[in-house]
């Protein structure tokens, strides 16, 4: 339905109810029921008869004569502008009426009321619009001279049946005029060469309106020749390679009643050889010129104007600017051996157009290296385990510049200098190196770097006074050293006691844990720590809240006592207030805070250890912040706990108390793993160096190149490969490769990346001078 016909519609139902309510001499919105009235007409239609100029209005009685017979049917007449028009009654045996002389287009509104002995019915309307009549047309004719300053008279002919209003358009060609819009008209200067022609419109009250177009006239001449019209279609191409610039024509439409013969074009400007503007006369002919020796980068306007014998008609001109030519490179290949004190050099190939001169820029990882600016470039300790790229930027008058880059080298490490172990802080980060020695990196508030200072550093130093490390662990800020002689040294924060020094004093260097002599590995939470001995015992010190030293009290310990209960430990690992020890046997054991999820049997919290039970034989373990992993003598890997951020692995954010394993999206499980780590986010890796991740990456902890909420499906990390260790922390992660490289990824804010930067990656990056 159209909007004009819902309107209609609303307004006959508002009509109809205004008239019953008329005729039954009540006011509108004071009528009240009257019992006994019969119902509403029934099959109210109306058909037409357009010729006739009639409509017939038919009815059928209502369903309910309202307990009275039906006296008669009024019949009222309606229309669009008022209530009514008049109304006539009916015998009740009538059920149509004939109306006549209605006028075209014109609608007929009736509204039909049942009557009986107790009053009128409800109305039912009916309405029907009659077609509009067609007007007769004649063709139009001009009358007068087709020449510039002559009046030009349109006739319309006759049309019928009168009177008809006419309006007009005048046309050139096929093109309007503007503001031609009267029945005559006085060519100008600009039809010339055009034929005329007008359009007539015939309109009248009823009718539906008609035009009709009158023969064209013959083009319109000029009493006295002028200049020619201005070209037309012109279209500007350049060739960049060729520094030329070809302009294209076609011929006015207009010759100004004198031939055209010929054309001028110029071209502004300087042209690449010093010559200044130019002007050449083609031939009537010529539909084309090309400017050559262009200057790049300067814009120039080629204008072109046809010529006849009164003279030079109106120019058209168009702007070219030649681009700068394109320098074709060679993607460069670095040539030596990567190594300390090695030199290496760059073949950059030849670069075209020749000659081309190259510039070059030696990279670390992704970063310049000040002063590396020539052709060969000697590596020096800084670039150990690091990644060297060089740029190549070549340059030639009329060009831009273009750069391209080497594919990187991986520059070997000294012997000693490999890491084999690696630690992951709040904020800092540790390395242990083969032959014994401990950097760190990153923030260093309370000392945690030992180096002495409280200065955060972006790049690794070495931890003095420790010179045969076998581990390393760091927590929210302190750090731990396990040496070869069994002892441990700790230094940074010790609010808690977690030093094991015996006091709260925080140390800016390694200081000796007292009592632990046969440590082989240390690991350590926000404010504990725990150390694990070559006999299988563990010790614990530090913040006890909620027993997470496991000695069945939540008293702290500043130096460090043995964990009860607990023998032929292989593997431990603490986190927030929750730890974990397996045992030569396959077990696992669980102590501390553990709500999300419980400590694997549903319980969340114990003051001393207690088996997990569902799990089968593991021969390490990882604590997460919420959940905590294992990895199965089967080499699968085990989680259980929190799960709010999909660190389970398995497709879910539903947490488990009891161990699953962990599983690939399409429901395999993940084998192959030798070790996993966690916080909010999981890593794992497998036998062949293989690195998954999953969980929480809000930062890009995953290091797959992006941030996002989580991940809920073990990922490989395709960055990096051959891997044999990895740690981790709330928002960063660490990994060592089997050639002692350490890669790091996530938030970088207090330069835990060790990349020289406070910029958060996304992608692994090489943590540089370790050795």
């Amino acid at each position: 339905m159209t909007r004009a016909s819902t309107r209609l519609t609303s307004l006959i139902a508002v009509l109809a109810t205004s008239v019953l309510l008329l005729l039954l001499g009540a006011a509108p919105g004071a009528a009240q029921a009257v019992a006994g009235v019969p119902g509403a007409a029934t099959a109210v239609t109306a058909t037409k008869d357009d010729t006739a100029h009639t409509a017939t209005v038919t009815w059928k009685a209502p369903s309910s004569d309202g307990g009275s017979p039906i006296t008669g049917y009024r019949l009222v007449r309606l229309t669009t502008a008022g209530p009514t028009v008049g109304s006539t009654t009916v015998g009740p045996g009538i059920r149509s009426r004939v109306y006549t002389n209605l006028a075209p287009g014109t609608t007929l509104i009736v509204a039909v009321i049942p009557l009986n002995a107790a009053g009128s019915g409800p109305a039912r309307t009916t309405s029907i619009t009659m077609a509009q009549a067609t007007l007769t047309t004649d063709t139009p004719t001009i009358t007068g001279t087709a020449q510039v300053g002559s009046i030009l008279t349109a006739h319309p002919g006759t049309w019928g049946p009168p009177p008809v209003s006419f309006s007009f358009q005048w046309y050139a060609g096929s093109t309007r005029i503007l503001g031609a819009t009267g029945s005559v008209y006085t060519p100008t200067s600009t039809d010339v060469g055009k034929p005329l022609k007008v359009q007539v419109t015939g309109a009248k009250p009823g009718y539906a309106s008609s035009a009709r177009f009158s023969a064209p006239t013959a083009p319109v001449l000029r009493d006295v020749p002028v200049v020619p019209g201005a070209v037309s279609s012109t279209v500007i191409t350049q060739d960049d390679r060729d520094r030329t610039a070809t302009l294209t024509w076609t011929p006015p439409f207009s010759d100004g009643g004198s031939p055209v013969t010929g054309y001028r074009v110029t071209r502004n400007g300087t042209d690449a050889s010093g010559n200044g503007p130019l002007t050449v006369i083609l031939g009537p002919d010529a539909r084309s010129w090309t400017a050559v020796d262009l200057a790049r980068e300067t814009t120039y306007e080629l204008t072109v104007a046809a010529i006849n014998a009164v003279g030079t008609g109106a120019p058209t001109t168009e702007e070219v600017t030649l681009r700068l030519g394109v320098i074709t490179p060679v993607a460069p290949v670095i040539v030596g051996t990567p190594q300390v004190g090695s030199t290496l050099t760059v073949d950059a190939g030849t670069w075209e157009p020749q000659p081309v001169t190259l510039t070059y820029q030696w990279n670390r990882y992704s970063t310049p290296i000040p002063g590396a600016t020539g052709r060969s470039y000697t590596l020096v300790a800084d670039d150990a385990g690091q990644a060297i790229s060089v740029t190549v930027t070549g340059s030639k008058p009329g060009y831009p510049p273009t750069s391209i880059t080497s594919p990187q080298v991986t520059v070997t490490l000294p012997e000693g200098s490999r890491v084999v172990d690696v630690a992951a802080g709040d904020y800092h980060s540790l390395a242990v190196t083969a032959d014994g020695r401990v950097f760190a990196w990153g923030a260093n508030f309370s000392g945690q770097l030992g180096d002495g200072t409280t200065t955060d550093r972006p790049t690794p130093v070495a931890v003095a006074g420790i010179t045969d490390a076998v581990a390393v662990a760091a927590g929210q800020g302190f750090s731990l050293a396990a040496t070869a002689d069994g002892h441990v040294y700790a230094w940074g924060q010790n609010q808690y006691g977690q030093l094991g020094d015996g006091t709260t004093t925080d140390r800016r260097s390694p200081a000796l844990v007292a009592g632990v002599t046969d440590a082989v590995d240390v690991t350590a939470a926000l404010t504990h720590a725990l150390a694990l001995t070559a006999d299988g015992r563990l010790y614990a010190w530090g913040d006890n809240t909620e027993g997470a030293l496991g000695d069945g009290t939540d008293t702290h310990r500043y130096t460090p006592i043995v964990v009860p209960g607990l023998s032929d430990v292989v593997s431990v690992s603490t986190s927030y207030s929750h730890s974990l020890a397996a045992t030569a046997d396959g077990s696992v054991y669980h102590w501390g805070y553990f709500p999300d999820g419980g400590l694997g049997d549903g319980n969340p919290g114990r003051y001393t250890p207690a088996r997990v039970s569902g799990i089968p034989p593991v021969v390490s373990v990882a604590a997460g912040g919420s959940h905590a992993l294992a990895v199965g003598a089967d080499g699968r890997a085990y989680t259980w706990g929190a799960n709010m951020d999909g660190q389970f692995g398995n497709g879910t954010r539903v947490a488990n108390p009891a161990p699953a394993p962990v599983r690939h999206a399409t429901r395999q499980d993940l084998t192959g793993i030798v070790e996993v780590a966690g916080a909010f986010h999981s890593l794992a890796v497998t036998s062949s160096g293989e690195l998954f991740v999953w969980g929480r990456n809000e930062r890009g902890q995953l290091g797959l190149g992006v941030a996002g909420a989580w991940e809920s499906w073990p990922t490989l990390n395709p960055a990096i490969s051959g891997i044999r260790s990895v740690a981790v922390s709330y928002q960063h992660s660490l990994a060592v490769t089997a050639d002692g490289r350490v890669y790091a990824w996530g938030v970088n804010e207090r330069g835990q990346l060790g990349d020289g930067s406070i910029v958060n990656r996304r992608s692994p990056v090489v943590v540089g001078g370790i050795g």
